[in-house]
């Protein structure tokens, strides 16, 4: 069984938080992109991929409070 120190856990989930958010502007700069007149499934699947990074975000703060 591997043991972690607590403060090389919180980098590394640090780490991991910074790059959900990079990942989530992205994917939000992706979405200002779609044209909303054209319903392009793409759009629709990159409004999950925002939605999931949100959720995980979430997650993750519930977990380290």
């Amino acid at each position: 069984m591997r043991r972690y120190r607590i403060g090389d856990t919180m980098n590394k989930i640090g780490v991991l938080v910074e790059e959900i958010e990079a990942t989530l502007e992205q994917e939000k700069k992706n979405l200002e992109a779609y044209d909303p007149m054209f319903n392009d499934p793409d759009m629709h699947n990159c409004e999950g991929w925002c939605e999931a990074l949100q959720y995980v975000l979430r997650q993750i703060a519930v977990i380290v409070e």
